[in-house]
């Protein structure tokens, strides 16, 4: 997942934006992730908006 990540980040730049979700759920997978433990939770799905708005997306 890390080398997945740092390809992707390479793309950035000022028309792409990589909403860094990943950093966001680090130390907190067990309030982010559902209880079938593959799916976020609401919780976690406003990390993902909060990450993605920080990407300058409307929300």
């Amino acid at each position: 997942m890390t080398m997945f990540n740092r390809m992707l980040n390479s793309l950035s730049d000022k028309t792409v934006c990589i909403a860094d979700v990943y950093q966001k759920f680090i130390g907190n997978e067990l309030q982010y992730i559902s209880e079938d433990f593959v799916h976020p939770n609401d919780i976690g799905y406003k990390a993902m908006a909060e990450a993605m708005a920080a990407c300058g997306m409307k929300i």
